[in-house]
């Protein structure tokens, strides 16, 4: 048994920094607004001390942390994806700027932050290792030759295995850090943009239940492994019960912020927030976790945190562990009933024909 202290609760905050509009912006112009975006990044560290903080939209200048728009508070460790750079995208509409030199690699990914004493592992076994060595594990969603617009930009799903000692044994949570696609000319009235915008997103989030949650979970039951705790936090561009949504709720994810306040997203920093597109989920409810427990954690979390530099507003939520405290040969049981054999999985819910069957993803 492990010496280290038991918790109850994981706290996890995300936040999309906004970081692309970085590139459009002079060098001088780009430091101040990264420097404001830095105490916004200590403000919510400060306030809040969560474990685990997923960033999306973050930009780089330059090789390592030269000129990165956000960086670890000193009590963090840090890491960084990139989904896309000038380098293997280029386009010059998306990396053109008078502040960058042309030759300098300018990259926007995504970081996962997490607390120097948070224990992590290698993805497929519970090896525990402290510091800052993630071995996290990257997808890409590629669209094709990239064109310089949205509708052609690759998205990236970065997934990390923690480890959190809950009642007298480890749980292993499964963070995956998203960024869904959005289309030009979607939220502007034009319904066929919106309704394909959706169906993107869908066919992005069927590979991540199907072709990352399904796939971990399978291993873990051949292994008879206990049911790892599953969190999908980030800028999922989607409003609430929007198919997409109701894709996740219909297959035992929780949303963790039940208040919503105004939303998470805003037209401009001195704006108020008019929409939520940016969500911390959790499951697999009644698989891992106690979705009554659940339940109740979500409605007490807080309203998105107002202050925020960025045109997104950061969210908090804390993760109840203490619901967990099944046996290994019981909670494999429950994880056998959830888990459909390969040829059964058809699609997902209610979203008519949009997915095929996917026997290859869910072994």
């Amino acid at each position: 048994m492990s010496s280290r202290s038991p918790v109850k609760n994981v706290r996890i905050a995300s936040w999309n920094v906004g970081g692309g509009k970085g590139l459009r912006l002079e060098a001088a112009e780009r430091r101040r607004r990264s420097g404001a975006l830095q105490r916004d990044l200590e403000g919510i560290v400060g306030g809040w001390d969560p474990d685990i903080v997923l960033l999306q939209e973050v930009t780089e200048f330059g090789e390592g942390e030269a000129e990165r728009f956000v960086k670890p508070p000193l009590e963090y460790y840090c890491c960084f994806s990139r989904a896309l750079d000038s380098l293997q995208h280029p386009h010059h509409r998306k990396w053109s700027n008078r502040g960058v030199e042309t030759h300098t690699r300018t990259s926007q990914g995504q970081a996962i932050l997490w607390k120097r004493s948070v224990t992590h592992a290698a993805f497929w076994n519970g090896n525990r290792q402290t510091g800052p060595g993630l071995q996290a594990s990257e997808v890409r969603y590629e669209t094709g030759i990239y064109s310089g617009n949205r509708d052609t930009e690759p998205r990236l799903v970065v997934v990390a295995h923690f480890v959190f000692d809950v009642c007298r044994s480890p749980v292993d949570l499964f963070v995956a850090n998203l960024h869904l696609s959005t289309l030009r000319h979607e939220r502007a009235g034009v319904i066929v943009r919106d309704r394909l915008g959706s169906h993107v997103r869908r066919a992005q989030l069927h590979w991540v239940l199907c072709g990352i949650v399904s796939r971990v979970n399978r291993f873990r039951s051949q292994q008879r492994m206990a049911p790892a705790v599953w969190v999908l936090g980030g800028d999922f561009n989607a409003s609430p019960g929007s198919p997409e949504i109701r894709m996740l709720e219909e297959n035992g994810f929780v949303d963790l912020n039940g208040q919503k306040g105004h939303g998470t997203k805003r037209h401009g920093q001195n704006s108020a927030a008019t929409h939520t597109v940016d969500y911390l989920f959790a499951g697999i409810a009644g698989t891992s976790i106690d979705p009554v427990v659940l339940g109740r954690q979500a409605a007490k979390n807080p309203k998105p945190l107002e202050k925020s530099v960025s045109d997104h507003l950061p969210i908090v939520a804390d993760l109840p562990l203490e619901s967990l405290c099944l046996g290994v040969d019981e909670s494999v049981t429950i994880l056998d009933r959830h888990l459909q054999p390969a040829s059964e999985c058809k699609h997902f819910g209610n979203h008519g024909k949009v997915f095929t069957s996917c026997p290859e993803l869910a072994r």
